[in-house]
């Protein structure tokens, strides 16, 4: 290299480290003008076709007339945010979806027939273009098979039988019942409204009816533990879809009207619901991590967001998913305690001080060690076992991996050896792994490097493989995406950076360049930056979350920022 292009190269470092500097100066300045007084932060999450259709479905069977007006606006926000296809996607401006069209289109033909005529035909279209009924009756091409049905029915689009849900759920051993996981309160309540509209006679109606009982006082439990004005997992839609089963039974009383409570109480101004009300501890914990690396931890503004993370640790276990105490949500006051989420609390508040022998570390320390499966992976909810929409996550694995570091943990430990043993396992031929609560290849790839990386084990073939493939799927740009045809995405490119930088890939490197100078360039004038549809949910319903994306972003190049450093 000649003297010239050294020089050069040394000048476009310089000129990309100021860049850097001056990124992660606005956007803290952001987040601290934003900080809410208890030391946490509120996100958003993008208003759903899927939740919109089961919230307006579940208010008018409760109580049409009372609930007229929510109806009407929105029915009028569907009809906006239908796609230029016909269909509509889990969020406006996503790709079309079966699950969000058929909610869509059997809303509104089920409450505003008249004034949707055109949405609704539309709507029809797009299904009948995407394989038609058959592929709603398809499970694994029309993950919510069964409540799409159960719509299009109600407003007369669709003629066939929907599968009756088994109300003998509600009497099984709860090892059994947790195999359902986060889809347990809607099955159980679906359960008594098929129950009711199936009647069955002898034995079975005798058995049905104390299934009922058992139920109902199950739906109650939990209702208590959620606590949050009486919503289920925090989640519109499975409050909507609790609620519509209900109604529909003609079983009135305190879970019913506690329900819609919560459905009036998170609607949004122009009448729409999101898919879940919040995610303020996981965007907390992503945005504390951010801070820490840009440097900022010590700063008395963070003291109260160590405090505040402290307090949402939960108490007590949860009875659905057979968890012990310990563990971390991803909304307060209610939410239900997670491997992910833990892991990540765990983190965030190591990098925040707070010492490996502190109770509130050792007690999380014992809630995740109990939840890593017999293959040695972490699921979400549950123990792992073979669970379709709850199985092990190599994202969640190795956030488990990273938070059993961070306190400590060495890497001859059992747990971190089957840890590591379930990321090898799971990694695919051409180097990747995909995870099962992220759209792509990407998120998985990334955060296994990082988990070999805390054990010191960079250069093992696993990372090796992922590092590989990253590098192969980065894009002209300096960006990343999940590894196919999609857009790039801020979060995407951010597990990426920070993946390469814990695998010892110089900052000054150009991969590495490219991808910091493409973060820098998309910051938006606010300080934060854009979120993209990278979030999985029930298992194929698509989201994004502005502040943990900017977490995300902090994160990688606040890592960035410090090899640049460590490298002058």
């Amino acid at each position: 290299m000649t003297q010239g292009t050294t020089s050069a190269a040394a000048s476009r470092d310089v000129g990309l480290a100021d860049a850097v500097d001056k990124s992660l100066a606005r956007a803290v300045d952001l987040l601290y003008a934003t900080q809410r007084p208890d030391g946490s932060w509120l996100d958003r999450l993008p208003s759903s076709a899927v939740a919109t259709g089961a919230v307006l479905l579940a208010l008018d069977s409760h109580d049409g007339q009372r609930h007229a007006a929510e109806v009407q606006a929105g029915c009028a926000w569907l009809r906006k945010s239908q796609a230029a296809d016909g269909g509509w996607s889990d969020c406006p401006g996503g790709p079309g979806t079966l699950n969000a069209t058929a909610i869509a289109a059997g809303t509104l033909a089920s409450l505003d027939h008249n004034e949707s005529r055109c949405a609704i035909e539309r709507g029809l279209a797009y299904i009948h273009s995407h394989g038609g009924f058959p592929a709603i009756e398809d499970r694994e091409r029309c993950t919510m098979s069964a409540v799409c049905l159960e719509f299009l029915a109600r407003g007369g689009l669709y003629s066939g039988r929907s599968r009756r849900i088994p109300i003998e759920v509600a009497l099984i051993p709860p090892r059994l019942q947790r195999k359902l996981s986060f889809t347990l309160p809607g099955a159980i309540a679906w359960g008594i409204m098929d129950a009711r509209q199936r009647r069955r006679a002898g034995t079975w109606r005798g058995l049905d009816a104390a299934a009922e009982k058992r139920a109902l006082r199950w739906l109650e439990r939990l209702q208590a533990f959620d606590g949050f004005l009486g919503g289920f997992e925090e989640s519109p839609l499975m409050a909507g879809v609790v609620a519509y089963g209900l109604a529909r039974a003609g079983v009135r009383g305190p879970v019913l009207d506690r329900c819609c409570k919560f459905l009036l109480a998170t609607r949004r101004p122009d009448g729409s619901w999101p898919v879940n009300r919040d995610l303020e501890i996981s965007a907390t914990l992503a945005l504390a991590s951010g801070l820490k690396a840009t440097g900022c931890a010590t700063d008395a503004g963070l003291l109260p967001t160590r405090d505040w993370i402290m307090n949402r640790q939960r108490r007590e276990g949860l009875f659905v998913t057979g968890t012990g105490s310990g563990g971390w949500a991803w909304s307060s006051p209610s939410g239900w305690p997670n491997s992910d989420d833990t892991s990540c609390a765990l983190i965030a508040l190591r990098k925040l001080g707070v010492a490996p022998g502190d109770p509130v570390i050792q007690t999380g320390v014992r809630f995740l060690r109990r939840m890593q499966g017999l293959s040695g992976g972490w699921a979400c909810f549950v123990r792992s076992r073979r669970v379709s929409l709850d199985r092990p996550c190599p994202v969640f694995t190795a956030h488990a991996l990273e938070a059993l570091a961070a306190v400590g943990t060495g890497a001859k430990h059992r747990a971190v050896r089957r840890g590591l043993r379930h990321l090898s396992a799971v990694q695919r031929p051409d180097g990747s792994l995909q995870a099962l609560w992220y759209v792509g290849a990407t998120a998985g790839t990334a955060a296994a490097i990082t988990a070999f990386a805390c054990f010191g084990r960079s250069d093992d073939d696993v990372p090796r493989r992922c590092v590989d493939w990253l590098l192969r799927n980065q894009r002209a740009d300096g960006s990343w995406n999940g590894g196919g045809g999609d857009a790039s995405s801020v979060e995407e490119t951010s597990w990426a950076l920070a993946a390469l930088l814990a695998a010892r890939v110089p900052a000054n490197d150009s991969s590495t360049r490219r991808a910091a100078a493409w973060l820098v360039d998309r910051q938006l004038p606010s300080g934060g930056w854009p979120p993209s549809l990278v979030g999985v949910y029930f298992p194929s319903l698509l989201y994004y979350d502005d502040q943990i994306a900017t977490g995300l972003v902090l994160q990688s190049l606040g890592r960035y920022q410090s090899e640049l450093v460590r490298a002058a």
